[in-house]
């Protein structure tokens, strides 16, 4: 999903009160602005002008959207109703806290842009949410939600565009392209300080999950996720930490430029990262690891891992003798270190100019541990 054609939809939504029926059609909107963009990339134009044709597809909008029930602007600010009288209205539009029964949150959605995320464990049994920024809060059949658009609508606010925004875009004409251009560049500047999110969850509690930010950094510790965990940035950071005697049933993480830290077990694991590193330990059933110039470095118990890297290094210690692992580079390094009692693996090894080489182990078709490698030009090495 492209991050500029999702803002300008998120733009265009964001004085709309949101209903089962404006829910759907953001949904449609959302979808065909995303195609309309790759389907024009894939024809040749640069991503800046797929943008700007996107946006300009998109006049005409504001009048339907017109027809549907406007946000009041108190209603804007989650927990405003909540605060006293007395308090100032800077405070009221930033802070909110709010507590709900374990049974009322079957789902966990957080979707936000700079700000930071912690999710940590409750002591009252409770879930506890508390928020410091400009982010909206709602709970709809079980499904928290929290949502921040708030850099968006600062950064467009601060180019001073009156009236209808997309006509004022129209008015531009070719300066429309440079500013697109420099949308990522301002929200990314516009999200640094916006606000901070902590949800404390109860130890009977175990929501779905999904967790997307821009470049706000996701921490969770302790509180045992439900058979959904998905968490999502583009710059920031991902740690988590768990139980290792907790197997959650599914975990998936993944980023753009974002490091990820992981301690947990699962029955299935998905990290992925473009250029930002990955540090896993604990069991999975089955671990997949994929990342282009990142680092990742993987420790535990592994029923099947299946990694991939482009030139950035790979390096896997297994704990137990029984194993089954696919493992490919470009030319990046790869390292699969068995343990210690290990005498013989399987081990099938194919590189076009890379080294390929077994430390102190032996292979046997009848081993434990089953091997398959492949490069182009970096180093394998299989060795306890």
């Amino acid at each position: 999903m492209n991050t500029r054609v999702e803002q300008m939809v998120e733009l265009l939504f964001q004085k709309v009160e949101f209903s089962e029926e404006v829910r759907a059609l953001h949904d449609e909107v959302m979808n065909n602005c995303q195609e309309r963009f790759t389907d024009l990339v894939h024809r040749g134009l640069s991503e800046e002008e797929a943008a700007a044709a996107v946006m300009e597809s998109l006049q005409g909008m504001e009048e339907v959207l017109a027809g549907y029930p406007q946000r009041e602007e108190t209603a804007e600010k989650a927990g405003k109703s909540d605060a006293s009288p007395e308090t100032d209205g800077k405070q009221k539009e930033q802070e909110g806290s709010w507590a709900f029964r374990p049974e009322e949150v079957q789902k966990l959605d957080i979707q936000v842009a700079g700000c930071q995320v912690e999710i940590g464990e409750s002591t009252d049994g409770m879930v506890n949410a508390n928020v410091l920024g400009d982010i909206r809060m709602e709970i709809n059949d079980g499904t928290l939600c929290f949502r921040q658009d708030s850099a968006t609508k600062a950064f467009f606010r601060d180019i001073n565009l009156d009236g209808n925004i997309f006509q004022s875009f129209e008015t531009f004409g070719e300066s429309v392209r440079k500013l697109v251009q420099s949308v990522t560049d301002g929200i990314r500047s516009a999200v640094e300080t916006q606000g901070k999110m902590t949800v404390y969850l109860p130890a009977e509690a175990h929501p779905v999950v999904s967790i997307r930010t821009t470049s706000g950094d996701v921490n969770w510790e302790k509180a045992i996720p439900g058979d959904g965990f998905s968490v999502q940035t583009t710059s920031g950071d991902i740690e988590i930490v768990l139980d290792p005697e907790e197997m959650v049933p599914k975990m998936e993480a993944s980023t753009t430029s974002g490091d990820i830290s992981c301690r947990m077990s699962a029955a299935e694991v998905r990290l992925e990262t473009i250029s930002g590193d990955i540090d896993w330990s604990g069991d999975a059933g089955v671990l997949s690891v994929q990342t282009t110039s990142g680092d990742a470095e993987m420790e535990g118990g592994v029923t099947l891992a299946r990694l991939h890297a482009v030139s950035g290094d790979l390096t896997l210690r297994l704990e137990e003798q029984k194993a089954e692992v696919e493992i490919s580079t470009v030319s990046g390094d790869a390292e699969i270190q068995v343990p210690e009692r290990t005498e013989e693996v399987h081990a099938r090894l194919d590189s076009v100019s890379g080294d390929l080489r077994l430390r102190g182990v032996q292979t046997a078709d009848s081993a434990g541990i089953s091997i398959r490698g492949k490069t182009v030009s970096g180093d394998m090495i299989i060795s306890r």
